[in-house]
């Protein structure tokens, strides 16, 4: 019998990459931390060490204080998210239809991708309340990328997929779940992903200037009112973990919604394998 191979890291790198180079990278920012906390920053404490600060951490899971602000901050996020998405998908949909629409739309975009963010949430607060203004300003923030997102992937859908649908008179729901679905999908959750990190910061941001009771973004500017940096930076990485959960959820779920990821090619034939010109079926 031969001998057993012995299986090293670049045996298990090459079966799991992503977990292995997911950890590695893990390790380094902590390894980091951990020396910024050490050197530079450990006479003024700043920076906590991570001993220290998952300490804190572990004290504040105890409380019910911690899912009361998760539970604030998503529920503004996500309803600023949500309707971001649908607003982006309406007027992509308009635009791609109507070019006047678009050239009626397009300054309104460029002025919201211009405005500045501190700015408008600073106007904003003068006529709305913390709540509507942190949905209002997550809104704004990400509404100009998710619509230019989704009106470039409607616009570069393949023409002549779109002509061929035409020519075997492919019905209008087989054209939108075989051509349009597959070309469109990737790209919409590709920006939802990126929207909803964006959106949960600005939120965040928009509660530290605020201040709305029990939120993550009020526990971050109590550790800094109170020069409890080991606190400011535990609720920094709440925020933080919140955001990567979030993210993670969405791009399980984009998995589950694109089954014709890697078979864009096979989901086109499926329609039109059903479909035969009027002359070949004549024929037979």
């Amino acid at each position: 019998m031969g001998k057993k191979q012995h299986k090293g890291f670049f045996y298990y790198e090459r079966k799991y990459k992503r977990a292995v180079y997911f950890v590695l990278s893990f390790l380094f920012m902590l390894g980091l931390w951990w020396l910024l906390s050490e050197t530079t920053f450990k006479r003024s404490g700043v920076i906590p060490s991570p001993q220290k600060a998952f300490a804190a951490l572990s004290e504040i899971l105890k409380t019910q204080k911690l899912w009361t602000a998760v539970n604030n901050t998503l529920t503004k996020s996500l309803a600023g998210f949500f309707i971001s998405m649908v607003l982006g998908f309406v007027f992509a949909v308009t635009a791609a239809t109507s070019d006047r629409f678009k050239h009626f739309f397009d300054p309104v975009v460029s002025v919201l991708r211009s405005v500045p963010t501190l700015g408008v949430t600073y106007i904003l607060f003068m006529w709305l309340d913390g709540r509507k203004t942190a949905i209002v300003i997550g809104v704004l923030i990400i509404l100009p990328m998710l619509y230019s997102t989704m009106y470039g992937a409607i616009t570069n859908v393949d023409k002549k997929l779109i002509d061929m649908a035409a020519v075997y008179k492919v019905s209008k729901v087989r054209r939108i779940t075989g051509i349009y679905l597959p070309a469109v999908t990737p790209y919409i959750f590709s920006s939802a992903i990126a929207g909803l990190g964006l959106n949960i910061k600005v939120v965040i941001a928009a509660e530290i200037i605020g201040i709305p009771r029990d939120t993550i973004g009020s526990f971050i500017f109590r550790g800094y009112n109170m020069f409890d940096y080991t606190a400011l930076f535990v609720w920094v990485i709440i925020a933080v973990a919140v955001s990567f959960l979030c993210e993670a959820l969405l791009k399980l779920i984009m998995r589950f919604c694109m089954p014709w990821k890697y078979e864009n090619v096979k989901s086109v034939f499926k329609v039109f394998r059903l479909i035969k010109p009027k002359g070949e079926a004549s024929n037979k």
